[in-house]
């Protein structure tokens, strides 16, 4: 027991020691096995079999096999994964005294698919028919979502199906007459699906992956846990699901369960889930959020993918120390936004909530319909550096009702806040919206051509503590910091645009500007007197459509010289005309 016990400090010393990321603020995290340990290996593979011992030359066939013999095992252990598909779903890990590796033994991914492959099809005139004995119903919004998402929201958005031919995701329609190349549609009344493939696929020739599995991993207040060159992708989440668990998560990393979004600070005794490392794994193409992470203690993502999933790629809540590099957050909610017309409230290529001591380097946010990068609530020492938001059918970087400070640096935010032209523009977003919030700086980044607003405060009667210090706000939006940046506007013209687009001339954005929402005074009167700016370089069309100090982003527009005397700041900024 002693040498156990040694060998066990032995690792942790190691994993701190070994991570590059260790700071008063940012705890490390591992990153190799110590080798100085006696690690147990366990092999899996889709030529093995769940007979074998789990050895390298006799392995197992099933991942959840390999995760049922890690629970008999007093020791560090590494779970190696030959790459491939492994239809599994429904894992489970939980908290171990010794650290856990998971990872796939080649450089290619270990696939873990909530998909099956379907072969027994029916050739019925354009289509493709099988049976579907199935009825997983219809998701409802919570009630916190508002009531115009409640009254937009498609039967579409409100399914789990799916379907992959050769790895795309086909495009679910709800009535059979809607059917197109690269569609399918399920018919409860007659229990079928039908599939029209692409235009060019042959089925003879064409892999069609069926999703069925609602939920693939769920790691339960896990210590030491890495998982490398992983994918978990295809899991349905479907609602016959909800009194089981887990049922709207392909993958879930969790401490102690909390529920709600209570502002009480965090407790010392809490069990987080800590040392978690997340290393080139893929969470993409599952029904409703690719991963979720909530009360972790010192959380690294490095090279990871959350992209392509039904409402969320990434959904943290209380988690502090965490590092997100090299990740990419891109194309999300095709669910509730693309399919359901539901992009505000809260879905997004990740939303992060009551977070501290966070770093978000060389990441991209595109092209999700919904907002790209959301923090909200209780957010604070965090900094986005060297990323790109780009694209996103809402805002691009919103930061709201946190006590920051927050740093955007050396980033790029362009062409937010535009959808496909088949719904409505929405006049509350554009680039970087700073909304009840206070300490946010936006150094040396370029935010350029965003629909409503490049950058806008809101400020609004909102008290609330940070989670982790318990420093209060009030909902003013205070010290914005502007430094050495590039800020252009544009001038929006396209179909479905609100009636006050033309009434008030509000298709030219604004540069930087607040929406007072018919609020008092005293919560608006801190966003020019706390504002800061220097060296930025403002450009537009027009002069006299720059900066805005009204309601709804438009109003009372006001030229660079005035915004200079009403916030005795941008002394030696410019403005230039195209």
């Amino acid at each position: 027991m002693k040498l156990k016990l040694a060998r066990y400090l032995a690792c942790i010393c190691c994993l701190f020691l070994s991570s590059g990321w260790a700071t008063a603020q940012h705890q490390s995290v591992k990153t190799e096995p110590a080798k100085d340990l006696n690690w147990t290996h366990i092999y899996v593979s889709t030529k093995g079999s769940d007979t074998n011992p789990g050895t390298l030359n006799k392995p197992l066939r099933r991942v959840s096999k390999a995760l049922a013999e890690l629970k008999t095992i007093d020791g560090p252990v590494v779970i190696k994964i030959e790459p491939g598909v492994y239809r599994e779903g429904n894992l489970r890990i939980g908290r171990r005294a010794w650290p856990t590796v998971i990872e796939s033994s080649g450089e290619q991914q270990a696939v873990i698919s909530g998909s099956d492959v379907w072969s027994e099809w029916e050739s019925v005139g354009p289509d493709w028919v099988a049976a579907w004995p199935y009825d997983w119903g219809l998701y409802q919004l919570d009630a916190s979502f508002p009531q115009r998402d409640h009254d937009s929201l498609t039967v579409a958005g409100q399914r789990s199906e799916m379907v992959f031919v050769d790895g795309l995701r086909q495009v679910q329609v709800t009535e059979r007459s809607d059917l197109r190349p690269g569609t399918f549609f399920i018919d409860l009344a007659v229990q079928q699906i039908r599939l029209r493939l692409p235009d060019g696929t042959q089925k003879d020739t064409a892999l069609i992956e069926v999703g069925m599995r609602p939920n693939l991993l769920a790691a339960l207040q896990p210590k030491d846990l890495t998982l490398r060159r992983l994918t978990f992708q295809h899991a349905v989440s479907h609602t016959t699901r909800k009194d089981k668990g887990f049922e709207t998560w392909g993958v879930c990393i969790f401490g102690e369960h909390v529920s709600g979004i209570s502002n009480d600070a965090s407790k010392p005794d809490r069990v987080f889930a800590e040392n978690i490392l997340l290393e080139d794994c893929r969470f993409i193409q599952n029904n409703r959020y690719g991963l979720t992470v909530a009360n972790t203690k010192r959380f690294k993502a490095i090279r990871c993918q959350f992209s392509d999933n039904g409402v969320m790629g990434f959904n943290a809540n209380r988690n502090r120390y965490v590092h997100i590099e090299d990740s990419q957050f891109d194309r999300n909610n095709w669910r509730l936004g693309f399919l359901g017309h539901v992009i505000g409230w809260h879905p997004a290529g990740t939303k992060m909530l009551f977070m501290s001591d966070m770093d978000i380097v060389r990441s991209t946010f595109r092209d999700n319909f919904a907002t790209g990068l959301w923090l909200d609530t209780s957010v604070n020492h965090v900094r986005i550096l060297d990323s790109v938001i780009e694209g996103n059918w809402g805002t691009g970087f919103y930061y709201e009702h946190s006590q920051g400070p927050a740093l955007l640096k050396n980033s790029l935010v362009r062409r937010n806040g535009f959808n496909d032209g088949s719904r409505t523009i929405r006049g509350f977003d554009g680039g970087v919206l700073f909304a009840e919030s206070e300490h946010l700086t936006i150094e040396s980044s370029r935010i350029e051509e965003n629909i409503n607003f490049q950058i806008g405060a809101r400020p609004r009667p909102r008290a609330g503590g940070c989670y982790w210090t318990n420093r209060h706000i009030d909902g003013s939006c205070r010290h914005l910091t502007l430094l050495n940046s590039t800020i252009v506007g544009t001038y929006f013209d396209g179909p479905n645009v609100p009636e006050y687009y033309n009434a008030r001339e509000h298709r030219h954005s604004t540069l930087v500007g607040m929406s007072q929402h018919g609020i008092s005074d005293m919560y608006a009167a801190d966003f020019p007197t706390t504002f800061r700016g220097s060296g930025n370089t403002y450009v537009y069309s027009d002069q006299n459509v720059t900066f805005s100090t009204g309601p709804n982003w438009g109003y009372q527009r006001i030229s660079l010289s005035a915004w200079q005397d009403l916030t005795a700041q941008d002394k030696d900024s410019v403005f230039v005309t195209e």
